[in-house]
């Protein structure tokens, strides 16, 4: 089995938006036995998508300043857009705007996720062992795309909590200088929970379960003497 793709979302440089990337198995039939290059110009990532890595895989809590900036600016337009629903739903609990409540939790609460998909390419006889190993993992559909799917979602706890604090705190803030004090809110403020699900919509969640039981990363950087800075083993 191997990772073939890597997805990131909300963190530093990568939005919902050209977020994926693909690992290859093999360069003219050959294995790479693992092995992944990542190379680039500086400044596009390739830090970010190490760190992303290894603390996804290791459900490792984040900091705010993780968070994707854009991404927390729009949260924080949505929350003065939203004022008025936010304290009839939330504060006053009114049902004017229950059919929107949903919408509000989904809009109001920062995430980051990571989506990790595996290629079962083993053996009849060499599977049974790797399957008991990832049962929490399986799906109906493995049969026939021969794919493991996981995803790590980086959220918050309680959310109604959250979007009261939120509110109280930032009600009578103006907008346009509020948004440092939101990250150091999110920072100090915000318990936040890693969580592993089996589908992107992160809906059905898996317990009993680490993702780095499958992957393995070690950085081996060559900045000093290659245009490329960092080897990852997964």
């Amino acid at each position: 089995m191997y990772l073939e793709k890597f997805t990131i979302e909300n963190f530093r440089k990568f939005k919902d938006k050209n977020n994926e990337i693909i690992f290859a198995n093999n360069v003219n039939g050959k294995n790479l036995n693992g092995s992944t290059l990542i190379i680039g110009q500086n400044n596009v990532g390739k830090t970010s998508i190490i760190a992303a890595l290894k603390r996804s895989t290791n459900c490792e809590l984040f900091s705010a300043t993780d968070f994707n900036f854009s991404y927390l600016s729009e949260i924080l337009e949505y929350f003065y857009i939203n004022l008025a629903k936010i304290k009839s739903t939330f504060i006053d609990g009114e049902d004017k705007f229950r059919d929107e409540r949903e919408n509000l939790i989904s809009g109001l609460s920062p995430f980051m996720k990571f989506g990790f998909t595996f290629v079962l390419n083993c053996t009849d006889s060499d599977c049974e062992e790797l399957l008991t190993n990832i049962a929490p993992l399986i799906t109906n559909d493995l049969i026939e795309t021969r794919e493991i799917r996981a995803f790590v979602k980086f959220g918050v706890k309680e959310e109604i909590k959250f979007i009261t604090n939120f509110y109280d705190k930032f009600k009578n803030k103006n907008k346009d200088d509020a948004f440092a004090e939101f990250v150091e809110f999110l920072e100090n403020d915000v318990e936040f929970e890693n969580n592993i699900y089996l589908d992107e919509a992160c809906e059905s969640a898996v317990s009993n379960f680490s993702i780095k039981d499958l992957v393995k990363v070690n950085v081996v950087s060559f900045e000093n003497c290659l245009d490329f800075q960092d080897f990852i083993s997964v």
